[in-house]
């Protein structure tokens, strides 16, 4: 980030524009080419953009098997059985907190997770 606003200082006060390096093969009139994806990166990404550091962390998280479920909200977990067409747990006369944790529970038995086998040809991202 101290590069980040040094750079900004010499080039009149306004940081460079990341952008996303990863290599895309693109379709041109000569054939397929190799160019970077070129797109802005997202700050605090990695020089990534949006689209490219999701799919960074899905690697990552298909890798060590982590399961991200504590990360949603209660109507996060509410909408994921309703889009597995799954009915919703009936919220009693609980705390918001009680309720996740049955919803999670509940979610992790009947929607366990599937231990994806990943590409070994792919490179890892860094």
């Amino acid at each position: 980030k101290a590069q980040l606003e040094a750079a900004a200082k010499e080039s009149g006060g306004q940081a460079p524009q990341l952008r996303c390096s990863v290599m895309l093969q693109k379709e041109t009139v000569d054939g397929p080419k190799d160019e970077a994806c070129g797109t802005d990166a997202m700050d605090g990404c990695a020089g990534l953009c949006s689209v490219h550091y999701k799919e960074y962390l899905v690697t990552k998280i298909n890798k060590t098997h982590l399961d991200p479920i504590s990360l949603y909200d209660v109507h996060g977990l509410e909408a994921m059985l309703t889009r597995e067409e799954m009915p919703a747990l009936e919220k009693k006369d609980e705390r918001e907190d009680v309720h996740k944790e049955k919803l999670i529970k509940h979610i992790q038995q009947v929607l366990p997770l599937q231990h994806v086998q990943l590409n070994a040809a792919a490179p890892p991202l860094k």
